[in-house]
């Protein structure tokens, strides 16, 4: 089949991974969505950035959202301080803005 790369990730394998990320984020609670994405920050930052610039749908966004605000609530601010800090440091320069456009644009769809 056809296959496309997203920062060296293909198509396939981020459907997959996607696939999976979605159904995390409908099992979890938010401190373990953060030591997921934290985990995939480090340790493979190309990934999460096609996944979150790419792969994300709206009702995702929305539950990102919402898993955020929840984890900000239940966490110190020095905690979600740090995490946005390795969260967005998977990014390349511009794509973080680019990420909290889209979030933006798909909770108002």
């Amino acid at each position: 089949g056809i296959s496309f790369r997203h920062g060296g990730v293909s198509s396939r394998k981020l459907s997959r991974a996607w696939m999976h990320l979605e159904a995390f984020l409908f099992s979890r609670t938010p401190a373990d969505l953060q030591v997921a994405l934290t985990h995939m920050a480090l340790e493979h930052p190309a990934a999460l950035s096609s996944l979150m610039l790419h792969r994300i749908s709206p009702v995702t966004a929305e539950l990102l959202t919402v898993q955020f605000d929840a984890a900000d609530a239940q966490g110190s601010p020095a905690h979600s301080r740090a995490f946005f800090a390795v969260f967005y440091g998977a990014f390349k320069e511009g794509e973080d803005q680019r990420f909290f456009s889209i979030l933006l644009d798909h909770k108002e769809a």
